[in-house]
């Protein structure tokens, strides 16, 4: 990640690690579901997100060292997360998954074709 000069290591960290992981549960488990004009889930018992139990065992964060300015980084870490996963995906299998969210139904189906 480039985020300019990097103040506080240990913040910007926390901030990369948890983004990627909101972008793999975006990615993997987040869907909104309407019916009759209104949203089905209504709280996080009805609204799949990922668990620490769903999580990578170790994730690897590492900043590009440059001597400017800090620029900040905000979610940073999770706009790539989908395309990542779908262009490993393809690597594996030659096979390109093209809607969100990749539930397993939907790559079993890609899978098949």
């Amino acid at each position: 990640m480039d985020g300019g000069l990097i103040v506080q290591p240990a913040a910007a960290k926390a901030n990369v690690e948890s983004a990627i992981i909101y972008g793999l549960s975006s990615v993997l488990h987040e869907r909104v579901t309407i019916k009759d004009g209104v949203v089905e889930q209504s709280n996080f018992h009805d609204y799949s997100v990922m668990r620490m139990s769903d999580l990578p065992e170790e994730m690897t964060v590492q900043f590009v060292d440059v001597d400017t300015r800090p620029t900040g980084l905000g979610e940073i870490g999770n706009p790539f997360v989908g395309a990542a996963l779908s262009n490993a995906f393809y690597r594996l299998t030659s096979r390109r998954l093209r809607h969100l969210p990749f539930t397993p139904g939907r790559v079993l189906e890609t899978l098949k074709t």
